[in-house]
C-alpha cells in the first residue's frame, strides 16, 4: 500500500516507490539523502538505495536534488526506517545514467553492494562529508 502524503516511515518496502527521497539527519543539524532506486516486486524487507551528493540545512526536496545522480547503489533493508527512524520526505524520478540493475540477470564479474541499515545511513553521510562519528 503506497502512502501519498509525506513524510512517512514505512513498515514494509511495499509502501515505497522508486524515486522516494529518504532524509538522513546528521549530528550538526544538516541533512543528507538516500534515494530509492529499485524495488523487487512483492519484497517486503529489501530495497536498493543510492546516496545523492547533496547536503542541506533542511530535509531534501525534489526541487533540491533534481538532476543529481546517485554516487553508488546498494541493497539494504527496511530497518533503515523501522530501526533507523528515517522518513520518506518526497519523490522524484532517479537521474541516473547507470542502467545496471540489482535484480535481474548479471554477467560474470558483476559486483553488487549490500549495506546493512546502519551502513546505508553511514554511506549517505560519508558521501557528503558529514561526520558520522558524532551520530548516536
Amino acid at each position: 500500500m503506497r502512502r501519498d502524503e509525506f513524510p512517512f516511515s514505512p513498515q514494509s518496502a511495499t509502501e515505497l516507490s522508486i524515486g522516494d527521497l529518504i532524509a538522513v539527519p546528521a549530528a550538526d543539524g544538516k541533512w543528507t539523502c538516500l534515494q530509492v532506486l529499485e524495488l523487487k516486486p512483492r519484497a517486503r524487507t529489501e530495497l536498493v538505495v543510492g546516496p545523492l551528493p547533496w547536503v542541506g540545512s533542511d530535509p531534501p526536496t525534489a526541487a533540491a536534488v533534481g538532476g543529481l545522480e546517485p554516487v553508488a547503489r546498494a541493497l539494504t533493508r527496511i530497518e533503515i526506517f523501522t530501526r533507523g527512524k528515517l522518513e520518506v520526505v518526497d519523490n522524484i524520478a532517479p537521474s541516473s545514467s547507470d542502467v545496471s540493475t540489482f535484480y535481474g540477470d548479471h554477467g560474470v564479474g558483476v559486483v553488487s553492494k549490500v549495506w546493512g541499515w546502519q551502513a546505508a545511513i553511514h554511506n549517505a553521510q560519508a558521501v557528503t562529508g558529514v561526520d558520522h562519528e558524532t551520530m548516536h
